[in-house]
Parts: C-alpha cells; sequence; structure tokens
C-alpha cells in the first residue's frame, strides 16, 4: 500500500469520526432541550407529582397509566407495581411472589433505602405519590402537600438508616412483640373468644 493511499484513508477515518462526534453533540444538545421541555410541561401540569418523584418517574407512570386522571384513580399498590405488570402476571400464574416496585424502584428515595427496606419504601412512595396525583388530577396546582409528604417519606428512610423498624402493628421499635401470643401459651391452640354472659 502506497503512502497516498493511506493518506486518504487516514482522511476518511477522520471525517468518519468528526461526523459521529457532530451527531453526538447533536443528540446530547436535543436531550437537554426535551429534558428541559418536560421538567417545564410536568411542572405544569403535575408539580405535586414531579416534587415526589421527580419528572421523569412522574412522566413515565403518567404514561404508564394513560393520563393523570387516571393515575389518580388507581390505589397505591397498583402505582407501586406500575410498569411491572408482565413480572406481576408470571409470578401469578407460577404461584411465586409478586414484584414489590415497578417504575418506582428508580426513583431517589427507594434507591436510597437499604436492600432488606426497599419494598417498604417503595410502598410508602406510592402512598404518597398517589395522594400527589390525586391532588394534581382534582385539587389544585399548590405543591405544598406534595412537600409534606417528602418530607414525610424522608423521614422514614432516615429512620432505616438508623435502624428503627417498625413492628406489624405499626408501633415503633417493633413494639408489637410485647404483648403476649395468642392463645396463652408457646403450642397455644390460636385466640379464644371470650364467651358472653347468659350463653
Amino acid at each position: 500500500m502506497c503512502i497516498r493511499d493511506r493518506y486518504q484513508r487516514r482522511v476518511r477515518d477522520i471525517d468518519s469520526i468528526s461526523r459521529l462526534c457532530t451527531e453526538v453533540v447533536k443528540a446530547s444538545k436535543y436531550r437537554e432541550q426535551l429534558s428541559a421541555y418536560l421538567s417545564n410541561r410536568m411542572q405544569t401540569i403535575a408539580p405535586n407529582l414531579t416534587t415526589m418523584v421527580g419528572e421523569q418517574i412522574g412522566a413515565r407512570l403518567i404514561q404508564k397509566a394513560g393520563s393523570l386522571l387516571t393515575l389518580a384513580k388507581y390505589p397505591s399498590s397498583t402505582v407501586q407495581i406500575l410498569g411491572a405488570e408482565k413480572a406481576l402476571f408470571r409470578a401469578l400464574k407460577q404461584k411465586q411472589k409478586t414484584p414489590k416496585y415497578g417504575i418506582l424502584y428508580n426513583a431517589q428515595l427507594v434507591t436510597k433505602a437499604p436492600a432488606a427496606n426497599k419494598g417498604t419504601m417503595s410502598r410508602v412512595l406510592a402512598a404518597k405519590t398517589s395522594l400527589s396525583a390525586r391532588i394534581d388530577s382534582f385539587g389544585d396546582h399548590d405543591n405544598s402537600a406534595a412537600l409534606d409528604y417528602r418530607t414525610a417519606a424522608e423521614g422514614r428512610l432516615k429512620q432505616f438508616e438508623e435502624g428503627l423498624t417498625y413492628g406489624k402493628s405499626g408501633n415503633a421499635n417493633g413494639q408489637a412483640k410485647q404483648f403476649a401470643p395468642r392463645g396463652g401459651g408457646a403450642g397455644g391452640a390460636g385466640f379464644k373468644r371470650p364467651r358472653a354472659e347468659g350463653f
């Protein structure tokens, strides 16, 4: 191969790399424009939902539900697994454990939670997200309620980080464990109702 051919090939390679770099820069600028547009639209349409989970996850939840009104009508348990429908139906069909989270798994509060508490944090966030969507859909567009909800969810996350757990009755530090077991003994036969007088 002569020097001229090598030079021409090198020039073609440089041109190809230059074109590719230009495309990457254009795509990056377009992505920034889309992000700014999405942020503007979400702050206008659903400020409470945006405050709770962010623009991208809020938009994905609305897209998955079909509309903000439909999302507002969903119970929090549905919001929690929204985006994991395929895994849910597979688990129901095979009689396995159902998924604990869908789109909300990528939310900042859930990703910050310890691995053992991600499911609980997802449930807490889904409840607050559902309330936020209802306020956006049926109420005013003031995001003060979502700020309170987010503070409460962050407080719960902080409790997880400090090692504070909740018992089955919802009391802090597992205080439900202080009660005597049902049936009166270790091998008790279960809870027995007291008999009414006169029967």
